[in-house]
């Protein structure tokens, strides 16, 4: 599914966003449980990755990531990207102000 509209976001277990270019900063005795960053860059734009950990999910902190990335982009005139992998993704991109654009098919492999 692919859903049109740097640094790194991530959240500790303080649950207070940061911030930096590539770098997490994770303070002592602290835990990450959610992070957005891009897996892939290209001129211009990112693709758009962001991840929570299961039982820290539907707290809003992946909406808090997503934000922050976006916003970063914005500010280095980086395109985000969003190729949402399930419906899920489809739902947050879709609350960050992105909208459906077309479905396809793919296939996902296992590592050996």
């Amino acid at each position: 599914m692919v859903c049109n509209p740097i640094g790194r976001t991530t959240i500790s277990t303080n649950q207070i966003p940061q911030s930096s270019q590539g770098l997490s900063h994770q303070p002592k005795g602290e835990e990450l449980v959610a992070g957005a960053s891009s897996y892939s860059s290209y001129r211009g734009g990112i693709e758009v990755e962001i991840d929570t950990r299961e039982d820290q999910r539907r707290r809003g902190l992946a909406y808090v990531c997503g934000a922050r990335l976006i916003l970063e982009c914005c500010s280095r005139s980086l395109y985000p990207s969003w190729d949402a992998h399930n419906l899920w993704s489809v739902a947050l991109a879709e609350k960050l102000g992105y909208h459906f654009d077309h479905s396809y098919t793919a296939y996902e492999t296992e590592g050996g």
